[in-house]
């Protein structure tokens, strides 16, 4: 995941580096180096997920940076020019503005991901791949989206009046061992 961020009011001011997660996984503003990410790359990253368990492979393998940009604009290129300079990178308006393509329909996109996919999953994934950030769904949303409820129990689930605040700090560069006791001394005393 990209980072820690508690407040929602920083999250969008937040500078973080730009290596993070494995490439098949970088949403757009990682693979154009944008000076300002937000937790919408783990949305992204989560898209991938989904889709790599409905086709059986990594969607988007790519072998360089731009490479990996290729096979996502294949199918999820930028809708318009607001959409590329919101990824607030000094790049993506000079590589992006030079290709426009189309985004691929739906049946493109479902043959992409593989036919057995249902409707839902592909409605699920263009909601995730969506090249601004601004626009790519939420947790929230994706709970909500039709593709969970067979899988939800909205009686059964707990909201917590505050930020889920992780033990470990973002910029700690800690041992194995150290994290796995702070995890560990953490699940005790929840329970």
């Amino acid at each position: 995941m990209a980072r820690s961020v508690h407040s929602m009011h920083i999250e969008d001011d937040i500078i973080m580096t730009d290596y993070v997660a494995t490439r098949w996984y970088r949403a757009p503003e990682i693979l154009l180096a944008s000076n300002s990410y937000s937790t919408k790359v783990d949305m992204w990253s989560f898209g991938c997920i989904i889709g790599e368990i409905l086709k059986g492979k990594a969607l988007f393998p790519g072998n360089s940076t731009l490479n990996q940009l290729d096979h996502i604009l294949k199918y999820f290129p930028p809708c318009c020019k607001e959409d590329i300079q919101s990824i607030k990178s000094n790049f993506s308006v000079s590589i992006m503005s030079k290709q426009m393509p189309k985004m691929a329909n739906l049946g493109q996109i479902k043959s992409f991901v593989g036919e057995n996919a249902s409707d839902e999953s592909i409605s699920l994934l263009v909601s995730l791949f969506k090249f601004n950030p601004s626009k790519r769904f939420s947790a929230l949303q994706c709970l909500e989206h039709p593709y969970f409820s067979v899988y939800r129990n909205k009686k059964m689930e707990i909201f917590l009046p505050y930020d889920v605040v992780p033990p470990i700090h973002d910029g700690m560069k800690l041992t194995i061992e150290t994290y796995r006791k702070i995890l560990f001394d953490g699940s005790q005393i929840a329970h």
